[in-house]
C-alpha cells in the first residue's frame, strides 16, 4: 500500500491540497529532544511533506474550542523513513511539536503506518498542548489487501464522516485507527455508533493484558518441573483463553 492509496481513500477535496516541503530543522529546534531523538529525526528521516491542511478557509468545517481543546485545523503530514527502528518515538515526537491536531503519515519502500494523537491545553500552562495518548495502524504493506484493510480503507472517506466540526471529525478517525487494531485480534472491522474511543482502547488494552498472561504462563510451564503444577499452569491458561476469546468477541 502506498500514502496515494491512503489519500485517495480519505477523499480530501482539491481545496485542502498543500504538498508544503517541511524541513527537518524546524523540529530540530523545537521541543526537549534528547540526543538520540535528534540523531533519529537527522538519520532516519527523509523528506517531510505537508500534504493536506484542513481548516474553514479550504473546507466546510467549523473549528472547535472549549476550556479543554482547540482544534482550529488538521494537518496531514507525510513523513518518509528509512528504518522502522524507533518509529513509535519517531511519531510521538511529531505529534508533541507540530501544536494542533495531526493526521501523521510514516512512509518506506514497503508500506504505510497512520497515527493519530488528540490534544488538549494544559492545566496550569494554558500556552501548552499536552498529548494526551498515540495511537497508530499497523504497517499497511499487503498489494492484495485483506477484508480489514479494504474495510478501513473505505472507513475513512471524509464526505462519510461527523463533521459538524474538526473535533468530531478528528475523534472518527481515531477510531477507525482503534477498530482496525481490534480486527487484528478479531478479524472484523467493526465501528460501533455506542462506544467511545476511550471504551474500545480501554478494552483492547485488557485484551492485551490477557495475552500477555498467557504468555507468561506458557513460558512458566516449560520451566516448570512438577507435573501438578504443569497442570495447574494449563488449566490457568484455558481459562485465561476462554476469557480472552469473549472479549475478543465483544472488540
Amino acid at each position: 500500500m502506498t500514502a496515494r492509496d491512503l489519500y485517495d481513500a480519505f477523499g480530501f477535496p482539491e481545496s485542502t491540497r498543500l504538498g508544503k516541503r517541511v524541513f527537518k530543522k524546524h523540529l530540530l529546534d523545537k521541543g526537549n529532544l534528547t540526543a538520540a531523538d535528534k540523531r533519529s529525526l537527522s538519520d532516519t528521516v527523509g523528506a517531510i511533506t505537508w500534504q493536506y491542511t484542513l481548516k474553514p478557509a479550504t473546507i466546510a468545517i467549523k473549528s472547535f474550542r472549549d476550556s479543554e481543546r482547540e482544534y482550529d485545523e488538521i494537518a496531514l503530514l507525510e513523513v518518509e523513513i528509512e528504518s522502522r527502528q524507533r518509529v513509535m518515538r519517531l511519531a510521538e515526537i511529531f505529534h508533541r511539536t507540530i501544536p494542533y491536531p495531526l493526521l501523521l503519515v510514516l512512509v518506506d519502500n514497503r508500506g504505510v503506518q497512520l497515527s493519530a494523537a488528540p490534544k488538549r491545553i494544559h492545566l496550569s500552562e494554558r500556552e501548552r498542548i499536552v498529548v494526551e495518548y498515540f495511537e497508530q495502524t499497523t504497517w499497511l504493506e499487503d498489494q492484495a489487501r485483506s477484508s480489514v484493510q479494504l474495510a478501513f480503507l473505505e472507513s475513512l472517506a471524509i464526505g462519510a464522516l461527523p463533521n459538524r466540526n474538526f473535533q468530531v471529525l478528528y475523534d472518527a478517525w481515531l477510531q477507525r485507527i482503534v477498530a482496525l487494531q481490534c480486527a487484528e485480534l478479531s478479524g472484523s472491522f467493526r465501528l460501533y455508533s455506542n462506544s467511545t474511543v476511550t471504551e474500545r482502547r480501554d478494552a483492547l488494552a485488557s485484551c492485551r493484558v490477557v495475552e500477555r498472561e498467557i504468555r507468561s504462563l506458557r513460558t512458566a510451564i516449560q520451566a516448570e518441573t512438577s507435573f501438578a503444577r504443569k497442570l495447574e499452569l494449563n488449566t490457568e491458561i484455558k481459562s485465561l483463553e476462554i476469557q480472552l476469546q469473549k472479549d475478543v468477541a465483544e472488540l
